[in-house]
């Protein structure tokens, strides 16, 4: 996917304006050749910084022919007619998209390269999407899809890769002077000018000719300018390209080149030999860009000196200085890379010869390069050219070779021929091959043979001795012998005469030729002479071999065999064999001694008479040998005799005694070498080798014992003393048997097996045994202390390498066991120790397991045992640990909760607390321990989601000013702090949870719907805020104010002073309220009053609008107002007054009494008096029906519970006004009314003022002390 990258809007003017931005060109074929429209002053039309585009056209040679003749308002269109490259203005509308469909690319805004950074081209082959934009008319369309290079028109389908890699390179060497990056890969980011090759000129100008289009960018601003080269239109270069891919890619490089030099800036010249002229020859071009006319301009471009001004040089202007005071100094056997920037640069570089000789200087470039080489090399102390070369054997590199004088300088100059190209090269300076040269070596068959002598030693006279040397030719050029001769006895094979060369002796390298010389003595004497040997080698022209010899009289001469040999014998028997002794000399031989030692002898043909043989005759000596030892026999024959040369001959006897030998072969540890070990043994088992005796010896062998000690078996035996079960063993046989043992004890033992045979000189052979019986026993010890299968890793921190032992493994046996180790889940554990391991007997290793988990909650698995022991243990302990997040202190935690919301827990300031979540049946947080809080800091619970998340319990000593959780549902266990807590927000408080904490300042709570909830505030509550509260209870020094959206169903006890104000918006109150001394406001918006109330001083206004209450209100002093819907089964005290109690529809079933408390005593029990008191009902309106109701002040009911026979229970009981709308009397059973122990101040009933003494069937008003 390529990076969207944007391009910044260019506006480009055509006509009616009577001249344009900027000059474009058009590249057209004229009957043939190509032309150029009617020129015009164009001088003052281009403006820097603008471009527009350019076409690119196949040479005139090709057969094309395009003529355009667009004119607009009375001008030519030059934009339009003159080039139409795509060559887009910096300036103009440039906000195009590319994309390799569907992925869409965006071009980004066009800025100028950074100076000193490299520029990119990139060459996309992979064809890519162009969405047209504003002011793109030659796009003619939304967008244009240009299809990835293919070769299949050319029929080269699958070889694009290799036509992109000689493409790449040829135009790398067309930028190599500039400092541009050309790839093929698209860059990941950044600005880079791209060149899309594929397809043909459809979406342009189909048949026009016209081979490729381009952004033309006057000074290089854009560093993100576009083209296009169009393969499918080079039909004729294939043809001329002779089916050769390389050919072919060169054409398409030039006009990847061009293309792209427009983008650089570079405009259309007129030399046809340059790569910007607006054509595309049919010979590739290698004269680089060019320089000269502007077609249809006044103007002159030196491309090269352009591009060195728009992209900057990859070297600078120059990578080598160009004359001798600056030149480069290098060194013979060196190659170093050049670069020729432009057709006029010339590179120096200098040397000093090393030593007199040949050097050779070559410039080489390569297959893609462009540089036609001039190679001319000057010698600096007379600035003379020593050497010069263009063109070396038909190429375009240059290559000189000459003489140097060492300690001389030479300066060489690499420039380009008629300073007309540029581009890379290499220099290499070496020193000539040196010329072949023969060389000459001489060595002879006597010892030693490299010393030129030749020493016959003596002969008989007119006999001969022959000896030989040998010519060598070691070099690298043809040996020439001139002359081989000697003088004297002595005689050569071959020979060569000096002043004769037609018998010269020609040696080739590396060859070489045997001479051999002959001594021929005919007299008796000593004899020296000398072989000459002359050769073409300079410092080895003349070398003489020095011969000797001497010549001695007739003489005796004996001759006898060296060695004797009698051949097989069995041993303790004997055998004989002739020694024939010889006289081969001219006077007789006299033998007088013949010296045999044992267990050799003589038994015929000489006594110790001396011994007389003629010449030309023999003796026959008669030896015998009885060896007692099996095996070679060795010993002399010494003869004495009257030959001057050999008075004492030795004559070497042999024989070889044959017996029987026994080898024992086991191939046990060490092979053979008569040792056995079983190893180890497990107990049980059973261990064999298997053990062959070979007769290696000559003659037959016989075993006769075969037995083994205790503890070991054999699978067959022989008993010594037993002959007839004697074993006889040919030369060669062998019998295999098998030794055993089976330990039923772990121990070590020995044994011996003892072999007996008839071979006196080892007559018995022994096997030494030995083996251990053993087993492994693998003991497990938990390093816990419990062995109770289980293992507790205690609260550790999340995402920390927690690391633990949990079992110790000892081999108590004496062998190896082998241990399996494994994780049943292997997903918070992690095992460190190998998952199999070998315990050597009597080690221990201590079982490692590694906690990292990010997740904060009781993770368990189980370890799997397995051995192979002997008890083949299997065991497994199961794991556990809890682990914990620790927040505060800059540290927070985010875990996923059930529901799929991330949640974040944070503590802000130095507090900390440990985290722990819960798993799937349990809460998301099972709970947050405060470790530590100085009441300033805020636990936050954020979870980011549709849901919520829920706490198990918040618990710890420390102290904090706020809880927020605004999301978070409390389950569990709850909120349970030793320390303080100023503020506190959560959502609903599920079933059976707690909330208790300290709150030395008063808090504000805010929770959602609370439900069978216990929570005790130790201390004082300033806002007390709930949606709804459901059989729970709630405990608190005071509450100021109270809130509750729905419904009220709580026993409620304020401990140590007021209630504030109480405030339902939509439900009903039922449940209790204990308050140590006054209530506030109690406002029931819309719902009823069921539950029971109660403060031991005053209530000052119970408000229910629109419900009714049918629940007991008790004020330890006064009531000042209650203000009601309904009065329904209601039970109202005030042990001091009530100010008024109004109700809007009907009081039924209700009670009101002030003065006595009929809450705390029993209903026919007299009640204690209070004559302090002053009891008072001010007012009580009834603006429906009041039935089956009493209110009575002042007055304690009798003895079977009727206040209307009631008695005086305070000082005094007064009642002012009354309005009863309507008193239903229907079916009422028990008397009922209004009764005041003193007065009732003003009685209206059912619209009609009635007296204190008012009756109406068993509605009754009374006065007891009227």
């Amino acid at each position: 996917m390529r990076s969207m990258r944007k391009r910044k809007k260019n506006s480009l003017q055509v006509c009616p304006a009577p001249f344009t931005l900027e000059i474009l060109e058009r590249r057209q074929l004229l009957n043939g050749s190509y032309d150029w429209l009617p020129n015009a002053d164009l001088d003052n039309l281009v403006k820097p910084g603008y471009t527009s585009p350019h076409p690119f056209y196949a040479d005139p040679a090709a057969g094309f022919d395009y003529d355009d003749g667009i004119t607009c308002g009375g001008y030519n269109d030059l934009e339009s007619i003159y080039d139409q490259h795509a060559d887009f203005l910096s300036g103009s509308d440039n906000n195009s998209t590319l994309t390799n469909d569907p992925i869409v690319d965006d071009i980004s805004d066009a800025v100028s390269a950074p100076a000193g950074s490299a520029q990119v081209l990139f060459l996309d082959f992979d064809g890519a999407r162009v969405y047209s934009r504003s002011g793109d008319f030659w796009l003619g369309s939304s967008y244009i899809d240009v299809p990835a290079y293919d070769l299949t028109l050319f029929n080269w389908a699958g070889r694009e890769q290799e036509s992109i890699d000689y493409i790449i390179q040829f135009v790398q060497e067309d930028y190599a002077a500039y400092n541009i990056t050309i790839t093929a890969e698209q860059p990941p980011a950044g600005e880079y000018t791209t060149m899309y090759i594929g397809g043909g000129n459809d979406w342009f100008q189909p048949g026009s000719g016209v081979i490729g289009v381009a952004t033309y960018d006057i000074g290089n601003n854009d560093p993100s300018n576009y083209g296009f080269a169009f393969p499918d239109e080079l039909g004729i270069y294939y043809n001329y390209s002779g089916g050769d891919l390389l050919n072919f890619s060169e054409y398409l490089a030039n006009l990847i080149s061009h293309e792209a030099g427009h983008t650089f800036g570079a405009n259309h010249i007129s030399d046809t030999s340059a790569i910007m002229n607006p054509y595309l020859p049919l010979s590739p071009r290698r004269t680089m860009w060019g320089a000269g006319d502007i077609p249809g301009s006044s103007y002159q471009q030196d491309t090269q000196s352009l591009f060195g001004d728009n992209i900057g040089y990859a070297h600078k202007p120059d990578d080598f200085d160009d004359d001798y005071f600056t030149a480069h100094t290098v060194f013979q056997n060196t190659v170093i890379d050049g670069l020729l920037e432009r057709r006029d640069d010339i590179d120096a570089f200098t040397f000093i010869a090393n030593a007199t000789g040949t050097i050779d200087i070559q410039i080489s470039t390569t297959e893609f390069g462009n540089l036609d080489s001039v190679l001319t090399v000057y010698r600096n102390s007379d600035w003379t050219i020593v050497a010069e070369n263009d063109d070396y054997q038909g190429s375009s590199d240059s290559f000189v070779s000459f003489n140097v004088v060492a300690g001389q300088q030479y300066t060489i100059y690499v420039s380009s021929y008629d300073a007309n190209s540029s581009g890379s090269y290499s220099l290499a300076v070496d020193p000539a091959p040196p010329k072949p040269t023969p060389q000459i070596h001489i060595t002879d068959s006597f010892h030693p043979a490299d010393d030129l002598v030749l020493d016959f030693g003596s002969i008989t006279v007119d006999t001969s001795a022959h000896a030989s040397f040998t010519i060598a030719n070691p070099g690298t050029a043809d040996l020439v012998i001139s002359q081989l001769t000697v003088d004297g006895v002595y005689e050569l094979d071959l020979s060569s005469l000096p002043g004769n060369s037609a018998d010269d002796l020609i040696i080739t390298p590396q060859a070489e030729q045997i001479v051999t010389v002959s001594f021929n003595p005919d007299q008796i004497g000593d004899f020296s002479s000398t072989v000459t040997i002359a050769s073409n080698v300079a410092d080895q022209e003349l070398i003489t071999l020095q011969l000797n010899g001497s010549a001695h009289p007739p003489q005796p001469d004996i001759i006898a065999p060296g060695v004797l040999d009698l051949d097989d014998v069995i041993r303790h028997e004997t055998v004989s064999e002739i020694l024939f002794i010889y006289n081969d000399g001219l006077e007789d031989l006299v033998i007088t001694d013949v010296i045999v030692a044992n267990p050799f002898s003589i038994s015929d043909g000489f006594d110790d008479s001396p011994l007389i043989i003629a010449p030309g005759t023999g003796a026959e000596l008669t030896i015998d040998v009885t060896p007692a030892l099996r095996g070679p026999v060795e010993g002399q024959a010494v003869i004495v005799s009257n030959d001057p040369d050999q008075s004492v001959l030795t004559v070497d006897l042999e024989a070889h005694a044959l017996a029987g030998f026994l080898t024992v072969h086991e191939s046990a540890q060490v092979a053979d070498d008569n040792q056995i070990d079983f190893g180890s043994i497990y107990l049980g088992n059973t261990a064999q080798h298997t053990i062959t005796l070979i007769n290696s010896g000559d003659a037959d062998l016989a075993l006769t014992g075969l037995v083994v000690s205790e503890t070991f078996t054999l699978d067959f035996s022989l008993d010594p003393v037993i002959p007839d079960d004697d074993m006889i063993l040919t030369p060669g046989e062998s019998v295999t048997f098998d030794a055993y043992y089976n330990p039923i004890e772990m121990e070590s033992v020995t044994g011996i097996i003892t072999i007996t045979t008839d071979d006196t000189e080892c007559p018995t052979n022994y096997l030494y045994l030995e083996a251990v019986g053993i087993a492994g026993l693998l003991q497990i010890t938990e390093l816990d202390g419990s062995n109770d299968g289980q293992y507790y890793f205690g609260n550790i921190e999340v995402i920390s390498n927690h690391w633990a032992a949990p079992w110790r493994l000892t081999n108590n046996g004496n062998a190896a066991v082998t241990v399996t180790l494994a994780l049943g889940e292997n997903i918070d554990f992690q095992l460190i120790s190998p998952p199999s391991l070998i315990l050597s007997p009597g080690q221990s290793y201590t079982v490692s397991i590694i906690i990292n988990t990010n997740l904060a909650y009781r993770i368990t698995d189980t370890i799997l045992l397995t051995a192979d022991d002997l008890n083949y243990t299997s065991e497994s302990l199961a794991l556990c640990a809890d682990v914990s997040a620790y927040i505060g202190a800059g540290r927070r935690y985010q875990f996923t909760d059930h529901t799929g919301d991330l949640v974040t827990v944070s503590l802000s300031g130095d507090a900390e607390a440990r985290v722990v979540i819960g798993k799937e049946d349990q809460s998301d947080i099972r709970s947050i321990e405060l470790l530590a809080g100085s009441s300033n800091e805020i636990l936050t619970i954020k979870v980011k989601g549709p849901g919520s998340t829920s706490l198990g319990e918040l618990i710890g000593a420390g102290d904090l000013k706020a809880f927020r959780g605004k999301r978070v549902n409390l389950q569990g266990d709850g909120i349970d702090l030793d320390g303080a807590l100023h503020r506190l927000q959560i959502n609903n408080v599920a079933s059976g949870a707690y909330i208790g904490f300290r709150a030395p300042l008063p808090v504000k709570l805010r929770l959602g719907r609370v439900a069978d909830a216990d929570i005790s505030i130790d201390g004082s509550v300033r806002r007390f805020r709930a949606f709804d509260v459901e059989n729970s209870s709630l405990s608190a020094d005071d509450i100021r104010k109270m809130f509750i959206t729905e419904d009220l169903n709580a026993d409620l006890q304020i401990t140590e002073t007021d209630l504030g104000s109480l405030i339902i918006r939509y439900g009903d109150f039922s449940g209790s309220i204990s308050v140590k001394s006054n209530i506030g406001k109690v406002f029931l918006r819309n719902g009823d009053f069921c539950g029971d109330l109660t403060a031991e001083n005053d209530i000052s206004r119970i408000l229910t609008p629109k419900g009714s209450i049918s629940g007991t209100l008790k004020a330890g002093t006064a009531i000042k107002k209650i203000a009601v819907l309904n009065l329904s089964d209601a039970n109202i005290v005030a042990l001091t007054g009530v100010d008024v109690i109004k109700v809007q529809n009907n009081m039924v079933n209700s009670m009101i009494t002030v003065g006595y408390d009929n809450l705390s005593q029993p209903e026919q029990s007299a009640a204690p008096a209070n004559f302090a008191t002053e009891a008072y009902l001010r007012a009580i309106k009834v603006k429906g029906t009041f039935t089956a109701s009493t209110v009575a002040v002042g007055v304690a009911p009798d003895s079977q519970g009727s206040y209307m026979n009631g008695t005086p229970n305070t000082n005094s009981g007064t009642i002012g006004k009354v309005v009863l709308n309507y008193v239903n009397t229907n079916n009422q059973a028990d008397p009922f009314g209004l009764v005041a122990q003193n007065a009732i101040a003003k009685l209206r009933v059912n619209h009609q003022k009635v007296n204190y003494d008012y009756q109406q069937d068993d509605f009754y008003i009374t006065v007891l002390n009227k």
